[in-house]
């Protein structure tokens, strides 16, 4: 059955207002996405009028997301099983640690942040609910990638050089590859200020009842506090929280790795 062109048009306009990083123009939009700008305009208009989307700046006619998409998409994650399984496992996490929790799935080869718990350190990043980011350079990508098999990460990160973000990101697939290898022998992943200068993270992934990795957890801190000894108590409570929400899932091994 042929896609309805409005639909697919309009689910691209909201696709790409919740991945930009400042609300964007009419003109801007027609131009990422190629799109006529009569049938954009009028697309808009009716977002508008519905109030999915507003005016970020009347003046400048820049358009952003509204509060009533993230109601909707509130109501999807109160919905989705592992979103409940797993966040008052995450608050109690924070709490003991006091350090920020993610939880986070792979969508189309990158990670879409589903929950994030802040607590008595909270850190400065931009990973906020429903946006996503690379795989390669975070805790929870690479936890993910570590447990898949090794012909769907090489589809997920191609064979050409990937996408570097500070010094110290991995951009080789096969500095990766061995990155991967030392994840799953040490049992979480990490992320040493990869995507963020000033962030270190760790994760593990999360399991369902298949055995497969449905999701995965991190902690994240500011680097100049992520000692060596600090680090190494952190990874205790942090796997047992991802194996306990694993085994509410279903997962009946005893490692996750």
């Amino acid at each position: 059955m042929p896609l309805n062109k409005s639909c697919a048009r309009t689910i691209d306009i909201l696709e790409l207002l919740s991945q930009a990083q400042e609300p964007l123009t009419l003109n801007q939009i027609c131009e990422e996405l190629s799109l006529p700008k009569s049938s954009a305009f009028e697309i808009l208009n009716t977002l508008i009028q519905r109030e999915a989307v507003v005016y970020a700046n009347e003046q400048l006619k820049s358009l952003k997301l509204s509060m009533k998409i993230f109601r909707i998409g509130t109501s999807v994650l109160a919905q989705t099983d592992l979103y409940g399984t797993a966040h008052p496992m995450l608050v109690r996490l924070g709490k003991a640690v006091g350090e920020t929790v993610y939880l986070a799935v792979e969508n189309h080869g990158r990670i879409t942040y589903l929950d994030k718990v802040e607590n008595q350190q909270p850190i400065r990043a931009t990973c906020v609910i429903g946006s996503s980011n690379y795989m390669h350079v975070t805790g929870l990508g690479k936890a993910l990638l570590a447990a898949y098999p090794e012909s769907r990460v090489r589809r997920i990160i191609g064979h050409g050089p990937l996408k570097a973000f500070t010094p110290q990101s991995i951009a080789s697939p096969e500095r990766l590859m061995r990155e991967l290898e030392g994840v799953r022998q040490r049992g979480y992943a990490i992320d040493d200020r990869e995507s963020m200068e000033s962030v270190h993270c760790i994760a593990a992934p999360i399991r369902d009842h298949t055995g497969g990795a449905v999701a995965a957890i991190s902690l994240a801190a500011l680097y100049s506090r992520m000692t060596e000894e600090y680090a190494a108590s952190l990874c205790g409570p942090l796997l047992d929280t991802a194996l306990e929400i694993s085994r509410q899932l279903g997962f009946t091994g005893d490692r996750l790795y």
